[in-house]
């Protein structure tokens, strides 16, 4: 399913949700977030760049609204919230899809006969995986701009800024954005995730080699 139905879809349901009967919520809203996660991991790699802010946000309000019915205001925050930043990196670390990897393969097996097919689907892949990547972290970013800020008309309201340095700990953020595997394009986007964690205090010696690695490298 196209990303842009997914968020029409969701649209109109958000603003039907309230003549729903209370057995066809249950069965079919309440549990919303695991439904828009399955349709995003059926999807793509090409549908997949399609996801960029004008079309996850519409997305995540509509998962909101939907929700109110049954659910507080925190659990709300929590379950809109995280999947944003897991969204972020989902889309950041979406491995190549199968397809992707039979035309290099196949383009590997007969090179010197197909030189040129090869460094096209090559070209392409690449192009396709950074313009989705870029996206991811540009979803991530959004997130470390509105945490800690109350008075941001996207203030965040279970996410807090000592929650989201663990969480770019945990998920090793830093050494996949500066890490062999990345991109410049993605560094340049990184620059304000950099800033949120030097401005909470959260820079370290460790994040500052990993960026010294990458600038060696690149």
């Amino acid at each position: 399913m196209p990303v842009k139905n997914m968020r029409h879809i969701l649209s109109a349901l958000s603003k039907s949700v309230k003549t729903l009967t209370r057995r066809a919520y249950r069965q079919f809203i309440l549990d919303v977030e695991s439904h828009v996660w399955n349709s995003l991991e059926s999807m793509t790699d090409v549908e997949l760049r399609e996801l960029k802010k004008d079309i996850l946000n519409p997305i995540v309000q509509a998962m909101d609204i939907l929700l109110q019915r049954e659910k507080s205001e925190k659990e709300i925050a929590q379950i809109t919230e995280t999947f944003q930043l897991t969204m972020g990196l989902f889309l950041l670390n979406f491995p190549l899809s199968s397809f992707h990897v039979q035309i290099i393969c196949y383009c590997t097996r007969f090179f010197f006969f197909f030189f040129f097919i090869f460094q096209t689907a090559l070209r392409r892949l690449t192009s396709q995986n950074i313009e989705r990547r870029v996206n991811g972290v540009q979803h991530i970013v959004d997130i470390c701009s509105w945490a800690g800020k109350s008075y941001s008309p996207h203030a965040l309201k279970f996410i807090t800024s000592k929650y989201l340095l663990k969480w770019i700990e945990e998920n090793k953020l830093l050494e996949i954005l500066f890490g062999p595997k990345s991109h410049p394009q993605l560094m340049k986007q990184a620059t304000d995730i950099l800033k949120f964690i030097s401005m909470e205090g959260g820079l370290t010696l460790g994040h500052l080699s990993i960026i010294w690695g990458a600038l060696e490298v690149f």
